[in-house]
């Protein structure tokens, strides 16, 4: 379907959001059992679909008329406390989207890792992220390979019996601040149309300074010029 319209939009959101609720469903109850077991500390998950009138105003916004280009369909947000928290927590958003851990109640995904983006780590602490997900892909005996980049690394790797998946790794410094890992994925349930899907990761201060930032950025002249100020 090529969008030319709002209602082209719509169309589109009414055709898929059925499937997407259910990922999401199926994506934060995996996320809740993990916390509860402790195999990793996480505070909160938030989701959200892309409603239409978001979704039209983008695609104007960047001229395009593929649904697919559109890559968070589906919004997730994984929370921790502490930056310490988040190691741990990305290792288990790996092993997801690299499919070597169980879903809620057994159900099946197809994940298709496109991009992972970590915004504003320090040298030190995005390396660390490098080599953890080096690692991820070790432990799960997935053949890959893996070239460096000057911001980060091109890797492609085989599950075993499928295509070979391609993916960035992407060091990327924003004039935001904030920090933040952000996972850009399609995700398939049930021969269903592939669902595009961005799952950010970061601790709640962050995800605070992340909220006040996109005000800054959509809503000027509404925000008090004190606070305007402190983020400039």
């Amino acid at each position: 379907m090529k969008i030319k319209s709002l209602d082209n939009v719509k169309k589109y959101h009414s055709d898929h959001v059925e499937n997407w609720q259910k990922i999401i469903y199926i994506l934060d109850n995996t996320l809740v059992e993990a916390r509860d077991n402790r195999s990793a500390p996480i505070y909160l998950t938030k989701a959200r679909i892309k409603q239409p009138e978001s979704a039209y105003l983008k695609f104007k916004r960047k001229r395009r008329d593929d649904p697919n280009r559109i890559t968070d369909w589906i919004g997730f947000r994984v929370l921790c406390l502490f930056q310490q928290d988040i190691e741990p927590t990305y290792q288990l958003l790996l092993r997801i989207v690299f499919e070597l851990h169980p879903l809620h109640n057994g159900e099946r995904l197809s994940f298709k890792l496109k991009e992972v983006n970590i915004f504003n780590w320090t040298q030190d602490r995005a390396k660390q992220l490098t080599e953890l997900l080096k690692a991820e892909l070790e432990k799960g005996h997935l053949s890959s390979t893996i070239k460096e980049r000057d911001d980060g690394l091109d890797v492609a790797f085989n599950r075993q019996g499928s295509d070979t998946i391609p993916f960035l790794l992407r060091r990327i410094n924003k004039g935001s601040g904030y920090q933040s890992v952000h996972f850009v994925v399609e995700i398939k349930r049930d021969g269903k149309p592939a669902a595009q899907c961005e799952i950010q990761l970061r601790t709640l201060l962050q995800d605070v300074w992340a909220e006040l930032e996109h005000a800054l950025s959509y809503k000027k002249g509404k925000i008090h010029p004190h606070i305007q100020n402190s983020f400039e």
